[in-house]
């Protein structure tokens, strides 16, 4: 995803995952913003449901991306 999710998110929505990374992208995250990451119980290759919501604010992009954790989201 370019720009975020086109349809909002909830607890208890499900959501495909591909574990794992993708280092072809990590030159194409934006820095210097806030971003809430859905979290889920399993990570598998399939469709799981979203328990719940994880703030980060990224910080560079590099190799890796280096983001803080938040504990309350700032929006």
């Amino acid at each position: 995803m370019s720009s975020g999710n086109p349809t909002g998110l909830n607890i208890g929505d499900s959501v495909w995952l591909v574990p794992g990374s993708k280092t072809t992208l990590y030159s194409s995250v934006p820095v210097n913003v806030d971003v809430l990451l859905p979290v889920v119980q399993t990570l598998a290759s399939s469709t799981e449901a979203i328990v719940g919501f994880a703030a980060f604010h990224i910080d560079a992009s590099l190799r890796s991306i280096i983001a803080l954790r938040s504990a309350i989201p700032p929006w």
